[in-house]
């Protein structure tokens, strides 16, 4: 099964839109790109899920959060970043090599690539923000749906797990002779 690729427009801040094509990474990308979401992420998630109580856990993903959750959240969220330096390049140095803008020749695609890709998003991180987010939907969206939405991913990767010492071990007297 061949990889999705799919296109998609952004408006930058003087009113042009670009056209991207966006291919879904290689397993292995898109497995360290999940890993290094979910170190920063969760985290984050957690910090927001301890201040609110599960009614309020729906308006927190609709984006109705408490000044106090959002606080916590924006507090780890900049501890987060600190302590993985770099991770902004890292994660769109990983992602351009999965886009391609189009030329004035309509519907002709090149690599988006060191001094372009630095002339086309130069001032521009919210137009770049969007092009991330959008391949983070287009990769990730199946696995954030199988978890339960972004909130149950985050209980997944931040709700400490029961060790196997602590479960019921299996009566020995269901073993063969002696």
């Amino acid at each position: 099964m061949a990889r999705k690729t799919t296109t998609k427009v952004v408006r930058f801040s003087d009113d042009e839109e670009r056209r991207f094509e966006l291919r879904q990474m290689k397993v292995k990308d898109g497995h360290a790109v999940l890993e290094k979401l979910l170190r920063v992420g969760a985290p984050i998630l957690g910090a927001l899920a301890e201040n609110l109580g599960e009614e309020d856990q729906a308006k927190a993903i609709a984006g109705d959060l408490s000044a106090e959750g959002l606080s916590a959240a924006v507090d780890k969220l900049a501890a987060n970043l600190l302590a993985n330096e770099g991770i902004v390049d890292w994660l769109t140095e990983k992602l351009r090599k999965y886009t391609k803008i189009e030329t004035d020749e309509e519907d002709l695609f090149v690599s988006l690539t060191g001094e372009l890709y630095d002339g086309t998003f130069a001032g521009e991180y919210g137009a770049e923000a969007v092009l991330v987010a959008a391949h983070l939907k287009m990769n990730y969206e199946s696995f954030f749906k199988g978890a339960g939405g972004l909130a149950g991913a985050a209980r997944q990767f931040v709700t400490p797990r029961r060790s196997e010492s602590s479960s019921p071990k299996a009566s020995p007297s269901g073993s063969g002779g002696s």
